[in-house]
């Protein structure tokens, strides 16, 4: 959704991205150029740049503000991109992939400046802090992996969890980069997360629902939840206290 919450994009499996312009209640078909369905995007605000992904393992790269194709990454066909994530303080976008690597792009420049492998395990969601401090990788096997981009993408933590959901996986830095939340075991409870020394702030229960996406609002205490049922959530986070429901 567009800051000014009138646009909503929206991927479609024809490899096709569209925009519903609220106000208007009109539907644009802005680009048809994946050969597969997109599986993610993230818009770069520093460098101008919207990056899509695709199940036909391209990672390409579009002016947002005229949506012209300006640049295209060459991926192997075995190892597909899964998720993508842009910082909010440079030009910096993460691509996570289905072998376990994960690989930073600049967009300024337009190519490829640190890649590794912390898991042999597909990456399921990347968050940026929006201070552009650390990055949050969640692999398929219920690791999260904490990047500090400032010393080099240096990893500086591991959170693991026994029953990781296998369909459902999803983290986000609070606005001030102070919290990091994430769908944790079985994807019925949710764990809320510190970032001076990543200790546990929150554990929030979900017992007999299914939660597929999170969210922070822009308030910082306020968790949106999306469950498997089709119900929106709004979870308030208490000042102090790990126990919450």
């Amino acid at each position: 959704m567009s800051l000014d919450q009138n646009q909503i994009s929206i991927l479609s499996k024809d490899g096709s991205l569209s925009i519903l312009e609220l106000d208007a209640s009109s539907f644009r078909v802005l680009m048809r150029s994946h050969q597969d369905e997109i599986v993610d995007l993230a818009m770069n605000n520093i460098s101008g740049c919207l990056i899509t992904i695709g199940k036909d393992s391209s990672i390409k790269v579009w002016l947002a503000e005229t949506m012209e194709q300006v640049h295209e990454f060459n991926t192997s066909e075995h190892d597909p991109p899964t998720a993508v994530a842009s910082s909010s303080t440079n030009s910096y976008v993460a691509v996570g992939f289905k072998s376990g690597f994960f690989r930073v792009f600049d967009m300024s420049e337009r190519k490829m400046i640190h890649e590794t492998m912390v898991f042999d395990s597909c990456v399921m969601d990347i968050s940026f802090a929006k201070n552009g401090k650390f990055m949050a990788v969640f692999f398929k096997n219920g690791r999260i992996v904490i990047i500090n981009v400032e010393f080099d993408f240096t990893p500086v933590k591991n959170i693991d969890y026994e029953f990781p959901n296998g369909n459902y996986f999803s983290l986000d830095f609070s606005p001030d980069g102070s919290l990091l939340a994430n769908i944790s075991s079985n994807a019925n409870t949710i764990t809320v997360w510190e970032t001076k020394n990543f200790s546990l702030r929150h554990y929030c229960d979900f017992t007999g629902e299914i939660i597929s996406k999170l969210a922070f609002a822009p308030n910082g205490r306020d968790l949106f939840v999306m469950t498997t049922n089709s119900k929106l959530k709004i979870l308030r986070l208490p000042d102090e206290g790990v126990q919450s429901t």
